[in-house]
């Protein structure tokens, strides 16, 4: 999970759930480094877990923006 902050954009790469130690504060979700009603947008790179599993958690949370994906093979770019 990186926030590109910017251009009077906040958009975030990713947003997946954390396994192991290696993060407990993100581990879950609960604690986001950042107010998710700011971002104006989420970009995934792909569908794993560790890319997109928090998204529920991020739009409980109170995200409203797009979210922008990777295209499936032999389609063009598109939001999910």
């Amino acid at each position: 999970m990186h926030l590109v902050d910017g251009g009077g954009y906040k958009i975030l790469l990713d947003c997946g759930i954390v396994r192991g130690p290696r993060s407990p504060v993100l581990t879950d979700g609960r604690h986001f480094p950042f107010d998710p009603a700011e971002l104006d947008a989420v970009v995934l790179t792909h569908s794993h877990v560790d890319h997109c599993g928090n998204l529920p958690r991020l739009i409980r949370h109170g995200f409203r923006g797009p979210i922008y994906c990777t295209p499936r093979r032999g389609q063009s770019p598109r939001s999910c």
